[in-house]
């Protein structure tokens, strides 16, 4: 049981380390996501590379949505229980987050998140309350706050507040704890770019905004410099 265990949380975390977004922006426009506008290698940033392209947008979104799904259940089949489907979950959106293929340099996993969401409670014959609040929130925090990363932030949190509110098993409440875990951590771990700031004000902009600055296209306008100067240099 351990063994099948262990070895479906590797092949979770090898699934969800391929990374469509980078592999579409290189593909359809010679374009390293890892050096691009936020530097981000998921879809946010790909919306930007390729001017909003949806013949080349949709297939990535599908693609990262539903990508936890074969695993999941997978470990479902397997006999693994709640348990293993939550650790497996965790492990794909770690894989999202950090992917082996392009040196640990990820996304943030909303996408997976929202999948394994829809996929977990309806596999198990549960209300998808979660999901549903969550998705709320995220729409809340885009359109009405106008700060999108703090909203998929609190939409992640939220997953496992509701979960546990609505008395949902122990297991999937903890793998959504751990799935935020992991959406925290990629925030706060990247590499520093700007200075100018105290290492606690980084942090709060980090979660807050997912960057080092609170103004989104100063933000991007400085990784676009930073591109040009790069390539001058070359």
């Amino acid at each position: 049981m351990w063994l099948r265990f262990l070895l479906m949380v590797v092949l979770a975390y090898l699934v969800g380390a391929i990374t469509p977004a980078y592999l579409a922006a290189k593909l359809a426009r010679g374009i390293d996501l890892r050096t691009f506008g936020t530097r981000n290698t998921g879809v946010s940033n790909l919306w930007h590379a390729t001017d909003k392209k949806m013949s080349i947008l949709l297939p990535v979104i599908l693609f990262d949505f539903a990508k936890a799904w074969p695993v999941i259940w997978a470990a479902k089949f397997l006999g693994l229980g709640l348990w293993g489907e939550a650790a497996v979950a965790v492990a794909v959106v770690a894989g999202h987050n950090w992917p082996v293929y392009i040196r640990f340099h990820g996304g943030r996993g909303a996408l997976s998140t929202l999948g394994i969401a829809v996929f977990m409670p309806l596999i198990n014959g549960l209300a998808p309350w979660p999901v549903t609040v969550g998705v709320a929130i995220v729409l809340l925090g885009t359109f009405v706050i106008r700060n999108a990363p703090l909203g998929v932030a609190l939409g992640i949190i939220s997953l496992s507040v509701v979960s546990w509110i609505v008395r949902e098993p122990t297991p999937l409440v903890w793998g959504y704890v751990g799935i935020a875990l992991a959406m925290v951590a990629c925030r706060l771990v990247q590499p520093r770019h700007d200075t100018s700031f105290s290492f606690p004000r980084l942090l709060i902009n980090r979660l807050l905004f997912d960057r080092d600055i609170q103004d989104r296209q100063t933000w991007i306008n400085r990784a676009y410099s930073q591109r040009a100067s790069q390539q001058r240099k070359k």
